[in-house]
């Protein structure tokens, strides 16, 4: 059952068979409105930023040959797309969503991923359901794989000369001889004096068959003229997967995509018809691929950055820039372990005078005489600025220190029986 509905940009305005809601908010990139060519669906046309056309279906008895989309939900490069048309069943309405993630390249060249489960009951990678209502989880259920992307060129662009991309550094060369074999056949062919030359134009791949490569269709590689247009590369672990357009005049489906891997003078590849699948690589073939081997180039031009030693006088202020950029950290990093060994030295240092105690019982203190000395009186000051009480009393019959001495007066000792002098003239060690 068709629904019929007009979208106008900026609101929604919805001739009713049935009343659907439709999310106004989620529009699609603006350089993506106009006519554009699929590498699985064919034509497809972005009507207004809400509106999508003529999504093309695989057969499928209760469903047309192709639907029409709105815009449900986005978030960040994933939509949720609903269509226009429901299916009744078991006197259940059916609501169709397809979920994709969706990358502008540039005006001309756009990418997406199909995240929806293929249905076995719908035929399709589509999925429905009774709900209205539907979120990222319900409907973009696959896991995202780099290779398995789907390309999208805008209408009249190659014939425009619009895309000049540089094809991928893995098949920069002219290669001399290239073996291609189909899926299936026991054997390639070998093909000594074919060419594959993507040096004398950087975004084509040119390739010359000759002898019995050029005379067999399983001898040869999708494009029987031998011309391919890069659109679109992406490199995924060791391999770089190339989206190609078909120069061949008159075909359905123009596109292919390389497998490649360049390992020393060779480059192993694969081609598949329409897009890379999840499982595609450089050394196994998909069912109705191609592989090749591209060996002895005569000629390598991929762009390689070269670094020099020697300058001029005009490139010496970005030497000095240079210079400036890698000593002046040198310097900043010296003079921080400078400060931290400072830093430590002196904490190390204060460190030894806080826990100096010399009240401490546990404290040991080192004397060391470093010369003789000679007793002078002078320094003995008066017992009574000590406090010093003698141990006999002053008034005893024998004192041995008159209590009231002064260094001032003259020293004496009391006689007493049996005493020797106190001191003798000088310290021995």
């Amino acid at each position: 059952m068709m629904i019929v509905m007009t979208i106008v940009e900026g609101f929604c305005v919805i001739n009713l068979i049935f009343l659907i809601s439709v999310d106004c908010q989620c529009s699609f990139p603006s350089d993506l409105i106009g006519n554009w060519l699929g590498a699985d669906r064919g034509g497809i046309t972005f009507y207004n930023s809400s509106f999508m056309t003529s999504y093309d279906l695989l057969p499928h008895d209760a469903l047309p040959e192709s639907l029409d989309f709105t815009c449900f939900y986005h978030q960040d490069n994933k939509y949720i797309l609903r269509s226009t048309t429901k299916l009744l069943f078991a006197n259940s309405t059916i609501n169709l969503f397809l979920c994709i993630e969706l990358t502008m390249v540039d005006s001309y060249i756009a990418y997406y991923y199909q995240l929806t489960e293929y249905s076995p009951y719908l035929t399709n990678i589509l999925y429905g359901t009774v709900n209205v209502n539907v979120n990222l989880q319900d409907v973009c259920t696959r896991k995202t794989v780099a290779r398995n992307f789907i390309t999208l060129v805008r209408n009249g662009s190659i014939e425009e000369q619009n895309i000049n991309i540089t094809c991928s550094s893995a098949i920069q060369a002219i290669f001399t001889n290239v073996t291609i074999q189909h899926h299936g056949e026991a054997s390639g062919f070998h093909c000594s004096d074919t060419t594959w030359d993507v040096c004398t134009d950087k975004t084509r791949i040119h390739i010359s068959y000759s002898g019995v490569c050029d005379n067999t269709a399983v001898g040869k590689t999708f494009s029987s003229g031998g011309m391919y247009k890069c659109i679109h590369s992406i490199d995924e672990d060791s391999e770089t997967y190339l989206s190609v357009w078909n120069m061949d005049v008159g075909i359905q489906n123009p596109f292919s995509c390389f497998s490649l891997q360049r390992i020393g003078n060779t480059t192993y590849a694969t081609e598949t018809s329409k897009f890379c699948s999840n499982t595609s690589s450089s050394t196994i073939t998909e069912p109705g691929g191609i592989s090749l081997v591209l060996t002895d180039p005569s000629e390598v031009c991929e762009d390689i950055t070269i670094v020099t030693t020697t300058v001029g006088n005009d490139e010496a202020p970005y030497l000095t820039g240079l210079y400036g950029l890698i000593v002046i950290p040198v310097i900043i990093i010296v003079i921080g372990i400078g400060a931290i060994q400072y830093r430590l030295h002196k904490d190390k240092t204060s460190q030894s005078h806080t826990d100096f105690d010399p009240f401490s019982s546990s404290t040991t203190i080192h004397i060391e005489v470093v010369s003789k000395a000679t007793f002078d009186p002078s320094i003995i000051h008066s017992a009574r600025k000590y406090n010093f009480k003698p141990k006999k009393s002053a008034n005893s019959r024998w004192p041995i220190f008159d209590p009231h001495w002064s260094p001032k007066n003259i020293l004496t000792l009391n006689p007493a029986p049996k005493v020797a002098p106190l001191y003798s003239d000088v310290f021995d060690d």
